[in-house]
């Protein structure tokens, strides 16, 4: 061994072959260059942060920013959810990128210099009273990191605040922030919320007021001095592997802007951002970025934006694995959307670390686009339309539903014989109910600029299918036979295809909410489920008369649908929504045993547990075993439980069922789902009979209700905001209810 060393010495201590090597580099390099290239390629690389706060994507697009469009000739562009766990205040929308799960902070954040002197104390000394750390001599401290956690201890899942930068520091990459927003009037310094670890410390970095200049010209005549900001910059970026630089003036200009005319407020801002630009192209010639990563964010909406209820801010990315194009992550799906929670995943990635086990974003990564700019405006516009169209779309169509059936169940109370003219007016109000879903969906193809576009082409086309079915179909059972399985197939047939329409549907779900991103939203999960058992008992009910040998074949295809639905809904690629899988399980198991003429015993009670149990734990296998961009909700929420214990699965039940309990108290879904369960018990047990006749001329329909008020109180149970998708269960059968009562008390049939 001693003498294998000496040969080694000799070998590489003679200059001699010390040349020979050199010139066998060049030799290997000159005919491999690939080898070199790679090798080069797998020297770890660097991750810059500049932060452009409170800026919207019409700003950065209506400004002169010639570095920011220089990277996007090879980066990508997108918006970004800006979502926390209270407010969308800076210290919050900082937090959560931190956190990796949406966080809270208190209003104010004391992020200093170690050095520094804060309440007449040293920091570094105030920071150990406090927390009992004794911080490096160069580091920066957020000394009032306990508050700051103990103001996530109240949310029902867990926070790690400064989770990222503890990550990063159990993994060897060392991290710096430089910069701050301080105004003239207090401390604004938010960026070490986004690289601390969990101790409220940032190794290194300066945020003192030494990165900030006196301009008489500036509003309150103090800037950021990017003539030192990026000395600084150069200083840190050597022994450091991930930088974060606050720009800061557009953040203090927001927090001016009451007290500036619009004008100088609208050109200063425009000013501030040029000059972000012109450090951002200074950061970028200093980097190599077919290693690096350049990432350009805005956290926090401006005060503009928030008023308009528009939380998507721009986010640039440049650098090694980023292709030009739009931006996407694992978590939304979507073309040119990301969310806040993905930055820390995407940020762990490029270091090759895991994820904190208390993070639940995913990747980021870039899609082709032909005009990234064009189309992006196109997607954050059209979302904030939406937005805006969403609630009195919605609340009018709850609003028609809640006077149709107060309207109908006094009919169905009050023993006198209705005029025949109201009687044909509240019958088609009614089939119009079960139309306007679909409707919905129809007309998100069609641009609807203004509110009342969008209201004049949902009234017009449910007018027009109206109509068409009225006309088209003699019998009451055939047209919403019709519309229901019209409804069906055309709902199955979108999430097929990816849910382009649902994705842009008032009644689907919305990229500024947030809720969700991708398959099918709950709303329209139970108009999925509730059409289906309608549609599917009233073509029972047809095939009824043509004779045994068609009733059993359209069992057969029954159960082929029914099982069909459950893998839709269940499958990660397509429906991805487990509250749903849960309740079509149970819901179409219920009713196909019912339709079947078989009773509800201890084997089948067990065999459809069971079947809902291996539903549920295959979805769970298969989404675990996806490659990771493609793992959906489910496999995010086991790898949550598998990272913090069973003690997750109660933080989940307890959120749900908080988040349903208010949203069950506050949402006027609650008066349809309400009303509706009035009417069927009405139609079921009032002294009147009104069910007799109608089990007589349609057993599997009337039997197919009881399918729709499980699914209706399953979903209620099962999801997230369970009273409208159990309010959305439950109206394709009581609108066709009463329908038919209101036609049999027409004919005189009940009283």
């Amino acid at each position: 061994m001693k003498n294998r060393g000496i040969l080694l010495y000799r070998f590489f201590g003679n200059r001699k072959n010390l040349l020979i090597q050199l010139l066998l580099f060049i030799f290997i390099n000159f005919l491999y260059p690939h080898i070199a290239q790679k090798a080069l390629a797998e020297e770890p690389g660097k991750i810059v942060m500049v932060v452009i706060d409170r800026i919207s994507l019409d700003e950065l697009i209506e400004t002169p920013t010639p570095n920011i469009d220089r990277l996007l000739t090879e980066g990508a562009i997108g918006v970004m959810n800006t979502n926390t766990g209270s407010l969308k205040t800076p210290g919050s929308c900082y937090l959560t990128i931190g956190a990796g799960t949406r966080g809270r902070s208190p209003g104010e954040v004391k992020a200093f210099n170690s050095k520094e002197v804060y309440l007449n104390n040293p920091v570094d000394q105030l920071f150990t009273q406090r927390t009992g750390i004794s911080p490096g001599k160069d580091s920066i401290c957020v000394v009032n990191i306990q508050e700051i956690i103990n103001s996530n201890l109240s949310l029902y899942y867990d926070v790690v605040p400064g989770a990222l930068g503890e990550t990063l520091k159990n993994g060897g990459i060392k991290t710096a922030v430089i910069g701050n927003a301080d105004t003239v009037y207090d401390y604004r310094r938010y960026a070490p919320l986004i690289a601390m670890d969990a101790g409220g410390i940032v190794p290194s970095g300066n945020i003192s007021r030494d990165c900030l200049i006196k301009d008489p010209l500036f509003p309150n005549g103090l800037r950021t001095d990017y003539k030192k900001v990026f000395e600084l910059f150069q200083a840190f970026l050597k022994d450091n592997d991930f930088l974060i630089v606050e720009t800061g003036d557009t953040s203090r200009l927001e927090e001016y802007k009451g007290v500036l005319k619009t004008s100088i407020f609208r050109e200063q801002k425009r000013e501030a951002i040029r000059r972000a630009d012109g450090i951002i192209g200074r950061i970028a010639e200093t980097l190599n970025l077919k290693k690096d990563r350049l990432i350009i964010i805005s956290p926090t909406p401006s005060r503009d934006m928030i008023q308009k209820g528009n939380n998507l801010t721009p986010v640039v990315c440049a650098g090694k694995d980023i292709n030009g194009g739009l931006l996407t992550s694992a978590t939304t799906r979507r073309r040119g959307i990301i969310t806040n929670i993905d930055i820390p995943f995407t940020l762990l990635s490029f270091f090759n670390l895991n994820a904190h086990p208390t993070m639940i974003g995913g990747r980021i990564y870039s899609l082709p686009s032909t005009d990234m700019m064009k189309e992006l405006k196109a997607i954050a516009d059209y979302a904030l339309v939406n937005y805006g169209h969403r609630p009195p779309v919605i609340k009018g169509y709850i609003a028609l539903q809640i006077v149709v059936f107060f309207v109908t169940l006094y009919i169905l109370l009050n023993k006198k014989k209705n005029h025949p003219l109201m009687n044909r007016a509240l019958k088609g109000l009614l089939l119009l109910i079960s139309i306007i879903p679909i409707t919905l969906l129809i007309i998100s193809l069609i641009p609807t600029p203004t509110l009342f576009s969008h209201f004049f082409y949902l009234l017009v086309l449910a007018f027009i299918i109206t109509f068409i079915l009225e006309i088209a179909f003699e019998k009451t059972v055939d047209m919403f036979l019709f519309a229901n399985n019209i409804t069906f197939f055309f709902i199955l047939l979108d999430i097929a295809a990816g849910a382009p329409l649902m994705k842009n549907s008032v009644l689907g779900y919305c990229p500024i909410i947030g809720a969700r991103f991708y398959g099918i939203g709950n709303e329209y999960m139970g108009v999925f489920i509730g059409s289906l058992i309608t549609g599917s008992t009233l073509i029972l009910d047809r095939l009824n008369t043509e004779g045994r040998l068609y009733n059993s074949l359209g069992l057969k295809i029954t159960a082929g649908l029914y099982l069909l639905t459950v893998f839709v809904l269940a499958s990660p690629a397509l429906g991805a929504n487990v509250g749903g899988t849960i309740t079509a399980s149970i819901a179409l198991f219920v009713t196909y045993l019912k339709i079947s003429n078989k009773r509800v015993t201890k084997r089948e009670l067990f065999c459809g547990i069971l079947g809902v149990t291996c539903i549920l734990l295959f979805l769970i296998y298969f989404d675990m075993n996806q490659v990771e961009n493609a793992q959906s909700h489910v496999g995010k929420t086991i790898e949550l439980i598998k990272g913090n214990g069973i003690s997750t699965v109660k933080d989940i039940i307890i959120r749900k069922l908080s988040t349903n309990f208010r949203i069950f108290k506050y949402t006027i879904w609650t008066r349809v789902f309400i009303l509706s369960l009035i009417i069927f018990a009405v139609i079921f047990y009032k002294p009147a009979n009104y069910i007799k006749p109608l089990a007589i001329k349609y057993p599997y329909t009337v039997t197919g209700w009881t399918g729709s008020i499980t699914a209706s109180f399953i979903a209620l149970m099962f999801n997230d905001s369970g009273v409208a998708p159990a309010a959305t269960c439950v109206i394709s059968a009581v609108t066709l209810a009463a329908y038919l009562i209101l036609e049999e008390k027409e004919k005189g049939d009940v009283k």
